[in-house]
Parts: structure tokens; C-alpha cells; sequence
């Protein structure tokens, strides 16, 4: 049995009503990235994104969502003072929050869409680009985005945003398998961390990554929206 990570997700489609209640949480900061977009789509999913982290971390700490105080990190990870380890990720109108109470966690989720040809090139290691030409033709894209998901992942863990090569490191990009097969030794040993897969409908993929000490990790999908099915 592994470490387990809550899976929190949620529809970025919101009420005016609802719009209105995650404004009121929000602090004079991300109140003012809220005002920086240009379009309201965008700043309407910022809104939701975090409004509904706040009130996600409000039901699990105790405090009313206005309050919470995040600190952030040298590349811009928030982080609780008292706990507990989140992150979050959006894409194709969904909201994915992962929480750990022990060990710091990264998520990212990904619809999948079209893939200009060098993308791979260009970001992935040479064995994920070697990985990934093996594939089917039939399951590239599938492959693209689950290779993805799980470098973001383990970037968003670590938290050093682009400060982190992606090609220091590799990912299996297997559907049954989310493992991290490499990694410099500036960031530990690869046995030192834990990673899992999910899908969400057909069209998304995520992963979780997690520096757990070799520990495995499972998920629990603890809020999800009607009619999106999740697959662990």
C-alpha cells in the first residue's frame, strides 16, 4: 500500500454567483494577476483555479479560504506554513489539485491536441525522443502527452520551474507504468521517488510525482466533476 495523494478536480465553468465567492477569497496579489489579463475567459479560470484551491485548503486546514497565507518559493511554488504539501495544475477546463500531508507532491494535467513535430525534440531527453518513436503510430499522442505530464510533474515537485533542464532526467512513458528512470544527481537518486498516472475521459492525461524516499504512492480522487471519469 502506498503514501496516499488526494486528487481534488473541478469544472474551470462557473456561475456569476460562484465567480462573485471565489473573488471575495482571493488576496490583494492574486487579485492583482487576476486584473493583468486581457481576456475574460482567462481571467475567469484564474479565478476559479484558485478560488477553488483556497476553499479546497480551507475545508482541509480548518481556516475560512480568505485567510489562508501562501509563501512561495524562488521559482513561484506556493506553499502553506503548518501544511499540508499541494500543487496545482489546469488544462481543457478542468482544475487538478493534489495534496500530501508528508512530502512535497507536483501535478500536472494535460489535454491532449495536436503536437508540432519537434516539440519532443527539443524537450525530451534522448531516450524519452528514442521511447516515444518506438510507440505505435496509433499511440503517439497518447505517449507525448503522458511523457509530459510526467516531466511537468516531477519539475512542479521540485519546484524550480524552467531553472530545471528537462533533459536532466527520464520518465517512462509506458500507460502502465509511471516511473522516473533518471535523474541528475543535483536533484537525488531516481529511487527516491514515486510517481503515478491518471486519465481523465479520453482526451487528458496527468501524473503525480513525489520525492518520497522510494515509497510508492497511490491517488484518491476526492472531488471530481459529474460526468468526468478518472482512471488510476
Amino acid at each position: 500500500m502506498g503514501s496516499p495523494v488526494a486528487l481534488y478536480l473541478w469544472s474551470l465553468q462557473a456561475s456569476s454567483k460562484d465567480l462573485a465567492r471565489f473573488n471575495s477569497t482571493l488576496s490583494t496579489e492574486e487579485a492583482a494577476r487576476r486584473d493583468r489579463f486581457v481576456f475574460p475567459r482567462d481571467r475567469d479560470a484564474f479565478v476559479v483555479a484558485r478560488g477553488g484551491l483556497r476553499e479546497s485548503l480551507g475545508r482541509l486546514t480548518g481556516l475560512p479560504a480568505r485567510d489562508l497565507t501562501f509563501h512561495y518559493g524562488p521559482q513561484g511554488k506556493p506553499a502553506l506554513q503548518d501544511g499540508p504539501f499541494f500543487n496545482l495544475s489546469h488544462s481543457g477546463g478542468l482544475a487538478c489539485l493534489a495534496v500530501q500531508d508528508d512530502f512535497e507532491v507536483g501535478v500536472d494535467i494535460e489535454a491532449m491536441r495536436p503536437v508540432e513535430g519537434d516539440i519532443a525534440a527539443r524537450f525530451f531527453s534522448a531516450a524519452e525522443n528514442k521511447a516515444l518513436k518506438a510507440l505505435p503510430d496509433a499511440d503517439r499522442t497518447d505517449g507525448f502527452f503522458r511523457c509530459w505530464t510526467r516531466k511537468e510533474a516531477v519539475i512542479k515537485a521540485l519546484g524550480g520551474g524552467l531553472s530545471i533542464p528537462l533533459t536532466d532526467f527520464d520518465v517512462s512513458l509506458r500507460s502502465d507504468q509511471a516511473r522516473l528512470q533518471r535523474i541528475a544527481p543535483t536533484h537525488g537518486d531516481a529511487a527516491e521517488w514515486a510517481m503515478a498516472a491518471f486519465k481523465c475521459g479520453a482526451d487528458m492525461w496527468g501524473a503525480v510525482a513525489a520525492k518520497t524516499g522510494g515509497h510508492p504512492i497511490t491517488l484518491e480522487i476526492k472531488r471530481c466533476p459529474k460526468g468526468v471519469s478518472v482512471l488510476v
